[in-house]
């Protein structure tokens, strides 16, 4: 799996998790809609649930059809749609920067 798919379907798994505990059931888009997420932990390329990095953040933010935020060292941006419990994510762009240390590197490739 590509770092772009990969990246789709932490940032769909993770906002259908969070989506959870929004305020209407089976309403995926008003549950991620308008608030800033920050991601606490996620599955690695191996399966393991991993802490993010203390000192890093992994954002998204949803507004409307369109998502935005940070895997840690990049920016990426796109647009979801959301029908009943599916949150489908299409990334349209990132940022390609270093960012030492590898590690953090290693989460961005990850998430």
């Amino acid at each position: 799996m590509t770092k772009l798919g990969t990246l789709l379907v932490v940032v769909a798994v993770s906002a259908l998790a969070l989506a959870a505990c929004g305020p209407a059931a089976g309403d995926v888009a008003a549950g991620v809609t308008g608030s800033p997420w920050k991601l606490a932990s996620y599955a690695n390329a191996e399966g393991k649930t991993v802490d993010v990095l203390a000192g890093s953040e992994i954002t998204a933010l949803f507004a409307q059809d369109r998502v935005a935020g940070s895997g840690g060292c990049n920016r990426y941006t796109g647009t979801f749609t959301a029908s009943g419990q599916k949150l489908t994510v299409q990334v349209g762009g990132t940022t390609m920067m270093y960012c030492p240390p590898e590690a953090l590197m290693a989460q961005e490739a990850d998430y």
